[in-house]
């Protein structure tokens, strides 16, 4: 807590950093570019107070504040700075902390930063603050805050009567991650607060309004690291940095866009240039909006068979669209691609799809053809309010849509397969898993739960114990199941005819704490599993039906481990192996048959602790195959 302070007007506070305004409303810009800014740990920026101790130095050498140049994160510019705090070298005493402190800023205010947690962010029982408001009566949590626990983000909201943490999706180490946070700070109900995450509106925060702070309404804004529960609470960790850049601040008459990080990432590989946009209708909100890099902003028309159309200027080699949806983690949209050469005559590209539960931009990928025009034909969204709403579109050049790669399909071929996910499906009654089938699978990914890793080596499955599960189940999954025809239809083989083979190339590399158990690769038959591979601790287990110690396959399986699997059934026989050995054959007669891959999860809340996204099972799969003869 701070102790005694000066209280500087904005108007004084912004002319003694002596930062030139990004626009009219930007009153303050910390970027760490200038001199000034860089005298940390000896003197804090111009308009700050250090909250860290400048003579201290943690074990590896650094101090617990210091300027950063590439090699190390900069998210733009050449600079940005670092802070680091140590369990052992707490820093401050009322520490443990590594922050600086700006002056008293009341009323409305716009922020926009960048944070940059490195990999040795691991998970902590224990929460971080990495940004912070706090309220000048300096007695009690920070009315908002943004922290860290259990491989979460969280916003923090305290005040007198009332203390409320709201986890906002697990964070990404080794990236840079943006917030834009306008806030109109008031102790009655007039109060608002609307925060974006890498663009994209929190949700919950997309416009909260009443009360958000102390009966005192003036706040001061905190970066750095505030690691309270070392006081005197469990922990994970011993050592925390963290990077902080691109600071700005803007008062009440300031914009998301004013504000926010400039974009670094480009728009998807082979991104064309529009040179015009329009649409059929809209409802105020501008076809404009989807080409202006802001996911906050939309073009929105209500009604069946609504377009909008993009205007390349000349004919162009066009290979698909990357397009995100207003309000998509939350509905599907059905809609149309269509192209023309003159604006008048036009041909479906692609017909009949359906957005995926996202609010980024997708890459939905069309047969190479040439074209001037490219346009979006809406026919409404899972909520059956009729609405077309679109944040963002780039046409993309001939090739692959997006560039990188971006989904587990570019992984692992899944044309014969579909997925079960441990989360809601939202277009279907009560709480149902969420299952993606081709050809939408092609081009899905849902990160963290299925996603590609590795550099596209490998694709990720991830099931926590909060997931949503199968009507017959009470554990969650991120699983493959068999399909056949394209992944049209189930697959249903019988161990007594023909020969089926699965292998598996794979690493379980998380365990679900509590109960550490995860199925990675099952034979199924039309009623129930056959067999599986399912690692207990570290005992890596053959089950046969309900026995699920049947035979001991590896007695100290280190997680991360690669290791191979096969299942064979043929002639009324069952042939397990493990890296190339035979390991079991079994005789087993059954129809209804089909493979399945991927991390099932034996665990949930009603039997592991702690019930959070951050406790799961995980496997990471090579390779996956299947031949039936």
């Amino acid at each position: 807590m701070k102790s005694s302070r000066s209280v500087v007007a904005l108007a004084v506070f912004c002319a003694a950093l002596g930062a030139t305004p990004v626009q009219a409303a930007v009153q303050h810009t910390l970027d760490w570019e200038s001199t000034a800014q860089q005298r940390i740990p000896a003197e804090p920026p111009p308009g700050w107070e250090a909250q860290y101790d400048a003579d201290l130095r943690n074990p590896g050498g650094r101090p617990q504040a210091s300027i950063a140049r590439s090699p190390e994160p900069v998210r733009a510019g050449a600079s940005a700075v670092r802070f680091e705090l140590d369990r052992n070298n707490p820093g401050p005493q009322d520490g443990p902390r590594a922050e600086l402190a700006g002056d008293e800023l009341g009323g409305e205010r716009w922020y926009g930063f960048s944070i940059y947690l490195p990999e040795s962010w691991k998970a902590d029982r224990a929460a971080d603050i990495v940004t912070q408001w706090h309220h000048t009566l300096n007695t009690g949590s920070p009315p908002l805050a943004i922290e860290t626990q259990g491989g979460n983000w969280r916003i923090s909201q305290n005040w007198e009567d009332s203390e409320k943490d709201t986890p906002v999706g697990a964070y990404q180490v080794g990236r840079w991650t943006d917030w834009v946070v306008h806030v109109r700070w008031s102790a009655g109900s007039d109060g608002l607060l609307e925060i974006w995450k890498d663009g994209v509106p929190v949700p919950g925060f997309e416009h909260k309004t009443g009360k958000n702070s102390y009966r005192d309404p003036r706040a001061y804004m905190k970066i750095g690291i505030y690691k309270w529960p070392w006081k005197d609470q469990q922990s994970d960790t011993t050592n925390r940095v963290m990077y902080h850049d691109e600071l700005r601040i803007a008062d009440a008459s300031g914009s998301y866009q004013q504000v926010a990080p400039p974009r670094t990432t480009p728009p998807p590989a082979d991104g064309l240039p529009v040179t015009e946009v329009t649409a059929l209708s809209d409802d105020g909100n501008v076809p404009a909006n989807t080409v202006d890099n802001n996911l906050a902003t939309r073009w929105s028309a209500h009604g069946e068979g609504q377009w909008i159309r993009y205007d390349l200027g000349a004919t162009k080699n066009v290979g698909g669209l990357a397009i995100a949806w207003h309000q998509g983690d939350r509905r599907t949209s059905r809609f149309d691609i269509e192209t023309s050469v003159d604006g008048t005559t036009w041909t479906a590209a692609a017909a009949g799809l359906t957005s995926r539960l996202t609010l980024a931009q997708e890459s939905y990928d069309i047969p190479d053809v040439e074209a001037r025009y490219v346009r979006i034909v809406g026919h409404g969204n899972s909520s059956g309010n009729g609405w077309n709403s679109i944040t963002e579109t780039d046409v993309l050049g001939a090739g692959t849509p997006g560039g990188d790669c971006r989904y587990p399909a570019q992984a692992l071929d899944l044309e014969n397969w579909k997925i079960t996910l441990p989360v809601d499906d939202p277009d279907r009654e009560g709480r149902q898993p969420l299952e993606i089938t081709q050809p939408r699978l092609r081009n899905y990914v849902l990160d963290p739960w299925f996603a590609p890793v590795e550099a596209c080596k490998a694709v990720r499955f991830r099931a926590p114990v909060t997931g949503v599960t199968t009507e017959n189940s009470k554990n969650p999954r991120s699983e493959l199941r068999e399909m056949t025809n394209g992944g049209r239809d189930r697959a249903s083989w019988s161990s007594t005819s023909g020969t089926h083979t699965m292998v598996i190339d794979q690493a379980i590399t998380r365990l679900p704490e509590g109960r550490p158990q995860v199925v990675a690769g099952q034979i199924h038959d039309a009623d129930d599993d056959v067999t599986v591979f399912r690692l207990v601790g570290r005992k890596l287990y053959l089950t046969d039906e309900d026995n699920t110690q049947y035979k001991l396959i590896a007695d100290d399986y280190e997680p991360g481990t690669r290791f191979q699997v096969k299942f064979e059934a043929s002639e009324g026989k069952i042939r397990a192996y493990y890296n190339g050995v035979l390991k079991d054959t079994r005789s087993k007669s059954f129809s209804g048959g089909y493979f399945k891959a991927g991390a099932y999860t034996q665990a949930n809340c009603g039997n592991a602790s702690p019930c959070a996204d951050s406790n799961y099972g995980e496997v990471v799969v090579y390779g996956v195959t299947v031949t039936h003869s």
